[in-house]
């Protein structure tokens, strides 16, 4: 049962699902690639169960006794999160084969700074990008 949901937009504009009504999760998925929003759904929890993005993406994730075990997209890759002490080795899989493992630590990753109009900058290049993929 989802009980939450975020909606961020990627072009810095309005995030909340206006006016328009939604009655399915088939609703989601359309209304993230039509408004160029990347939504995320929670349960009552309070932890996400999926996500759909703009670029078509979807993840669902997994739990097991309150922590996030692994999620799977719509795109044939899984990963796996193993907690180690003092940090988080994932593991992703495409197609069930085993493609590469990292570690991270809350104590030595450091999050870039990025600056709003960076952002904004970074974002619609972006966009400019698929809307030429789209014309070819």
């Amino acid at each position: 049962m989802v009980v939450g949901i975020s909606v961020t937009s990627m072009l810095a504009l309005n995030t909340a699902l206006a006016k328009k009504e939604v009655t399915s999760i088939e609703d989601l998925e359309k209304y993230a690639l039509e408004k160029h929003v990347n939504i995320m759904l929670y349960n009552e929890e309070g932890k996400i169960e999926n996500e759909f993005h703009t670029d078509g993406l979807e993840v669902t994730y997994e739990y097991q006794n309150g922590k996030m075990v692994s999620s799977i997209d719509n795109k044939g890759k899984k990963q796996k999160y193993i907690s180690n002490d003092d940090f988080v080795e994932i593991v992703e899989y495409e197609n069930d084969k085993e493609i590469y493992r990292r570690g991270l630590s809350s104590k030595h990753y450091k999050f870039p700074e990025v600056t709003t109009e960076e952002r904004k900058k970074w974002i619609w290049k972006k966009l400019r990008k698929r809307k030429r993929r789209a014309t070819l």
